[in-house]
């Protein structure tokens, strides 16, 4: 009878484990969660985050950062994906998101162009 209840204990603790609030969540984002995802690669959706004005100077922090990364959502019609993308650049077209279109329901329609590039 002791053993069942450990048992049940030990089953209890590991349910109680769960990791659910790990996953990002784009309808709420998480500023740091979402730039986490992003310089790890790891950021897997294809539209950007439903992000509010407020979020804009938190997402500014990282405007300087250079790092390079390999993927980022672009839109869906651009026929193009950019050689390079950076931190910081991508994060600005977020911004600009933001800025534009932050009260568009529609997550494919949230893009600010085709594709987050700066000219030189």
């Amino acid at each position: 009878m002791k053993l069942i209840v450990v048992n049940m204990l030990i089953l209890n603790f590991l349910v109680a484990c769960n990791k659910e609030d790990d996953k990002f969540d784009p309808i709420n984002p998480d500023v740091k969660k979402f730039v986490e995802l992003v310089k790890k690669d790891k950021y897997d959706l294809a539209y950007l985050p439903n992000f509010v004005s407020n979020d804009i100077p938190k997402l500014l922090k990282y405007a300087g950062d250079f790092s390079v990364i390999s993927k980022f959502p672009v839109n869906p019609i651009s026929s193009f994906y950019p050689e390079r993308l950076t931190v910081g650049e991508c994060l600005l077209w977020t911004i600009e998101s933001i800025r534009l279109k932050y009260d568009i329901d529609d997550n494919m329609h949230k893009f600010p162009s085709l594709v987050p590039q700066l000219m030189k």
